[in-house]
């Protein structure tokens, strides 16, 4: 069998048990109700769950992200970041084993809370790791977790990039079988990368950079941090939610550099809005600044 029909064959498979995950959260249960008896809808908010396109997997529509990379931080201070956004109802943690704060970093942070109360997202990187489930597993390691409830192939940006990761996409796929990951996608950087996304039968979860001025927004340049094509990004970004593919949105405040409030909160209603995100992710270097973007993502879903 070939290796597409293959990856086909056992996403197939996966997707059949998706909806049921040890690494969802718990759902509400519903009733049926008499459309005249029926209570008002309530409000969404940042913490309120959302499910990721077709994956199954539910996170909450504000998610925990490293700081600023220009932000040097210890322990102690991330670890105080990470319980005040816990306390205040974000359970979706995101992280990228080659940025700081590191991987370990989350994972002291995290201990001691329940491992099924949160979602733990991972991005991986594939340049140079000729074993990738020797890898994969080093990473759970360094996390201290059994399972990752998701896992993405870090900072895609070139136009071949399905047929160039194609062990690392069989050695998810495999993962997931074990279920030492749930769920898998792509971050995207770059045109080039996210022009492929539309279609493609193995990305569950795709991470978009995504924001009203188009800083760090994916341009024909993936480094050219400040030529990001909001429009067209906005396009794919439907298309591809439109097809069953999750999208998180990233760098929704420009990296940082969105430095008034007030552009903030235009930042993260576009990008929920007129952008279509499912859940954003956002980086903090203060617990005030969590309590803000909670109030500007419960402001945007209004």
């Amino acid at each position: 069998m070939c290796a597409y029909s293959r990856r086909k064959f056992i996403q197939s498979s996966l997707a059949a048990g998706a909806a049921v995950s040890a690494a969802t959260l718990p759902l509400r249960a519903e009733f049926d109700t008499p459309a005249d008896t029926a209570p008002p809808k309530t409000p969404e908010t940042a913490t309120s769950l959302t499910t990721l396109g077709n994956s199954g997997l539910k996170v909450t529509r504000l998610a925990f992200g490293k700081p600023p990379e220009h932000k040097r931080i210890t322990q102690e201070e991330f670890t105080t970041l990470v319980r005040h956004a816990y306390d205040r109802g974000i359970r979706f943690f995101e992280t990228a084993e080659i940025y700081p704060p590191s991987s370990a970093m989350l994972a002291n942070a995290l201990h001691g809370l329940p491992r099924e109360s949160y979602v733990l997202m991972n991005q991986v990187e594939t340049d140079g790791k000729d074993n990738p489930k020797k890898h994969l597993d080093e990473l759970r390691r360094i996390s201290r977790t059994e399972y990752f409830d998701a896992v993405s192939l870090h900072c895609m940006h070139f136009p071949n990039w399905d047929s160039e990761t194609e062990v690392w996409q069989e050695a998810l796929l495999h993962e997931q079988e074990k279920k030492t990951i749930y769920h898998h996608g792509v971050s995207v950087h770059g045109l080039p990368a996210l022009r492929q996304i539309a279609g493609n039968q193995w990305v569950e979860i795709a991470m978009i950079r995504m924001n009203h001025v188009g800083h760090c927004m994916d341009s024909e340049d993936w480094l050219a941090e400040d030529e990001g094509k909001v429009e067209e990004v906005v396009a794919h970004v439907h298309q591809i939610r439109s097809q069953g593919i999750g999208v998180i949105g990233a760098k929704l405040i420009g990296a940082g550099t969105l430095t008034r409030r007030e552009d903030r909160a235009t930042a993260i209603k576009f990008a929920f809005k007129q952008g279509g995100i499912d859940c954003g992710i956002v980086g903090f270097k203060s617990t005030g600044e969590i309590d803000e973007a909670v109030e500007n993502v419960n402001a945007a879903l209004a």
